[in-house]
């Protein structure tokens, strides 16, 4: 699994992606808000998820304090596995029940459009 992620460069999704590795992207961390990211994907029609993150090197998740050329908090990306366990949670991020929260704040969203849940696939009708 790759995550498309801005570390201080541009992050190029439009012309290189692979679907089969890249579930997801970050628009969000310690570098900043980065939702043109999302926007390029979705253009191109990719069925992608999005996350957030610190961008920390210490090994916990929770923001760290910007260096003084990054403009932002880190984020923290949300998961809804089934378990915890690593097989859960990368199933859950290749299908995209996921989703990134600005500033580290922990909040917790379920989402559905008739029976399909957050990151799911499905046709509706529009009445």
């Amino acid at each position: 699994m790759l995550i498309p992620h801005i570390g201080g460069r541009y992050a190029d999704i439009v012309d290189f992606h692979d679907p089969a590795l890249e579930h997801v992207v970050e628009i969000y961390s310690d570098w900043g808000r980065f939702e043109w990211l999302l926007e390029d994907a979705l253009k191109k029609g990719y069925k992608v998820g999005f996350v957030a993150n610190s961008d920390g090197h210490k090994g916990r998740p929770a923001p760290a304090i910007p260096a003084p050329r990054r403009s932002a908090y880190g984020g923290l990306t949300c998961v809804l596995a089934e378990s915890l366990t690593r097989e859960a949670v990368f199933d859950a991020s290749r299908r995209a029940r996921c989703y990134g929260v600005t500033a580290a704040q922990r909040i917790h969203v379920e989402l559905a459009v008739n029976v399909c849940h957050g990151g799911a696939r499905g046709a509706f009708e529009v009445p």
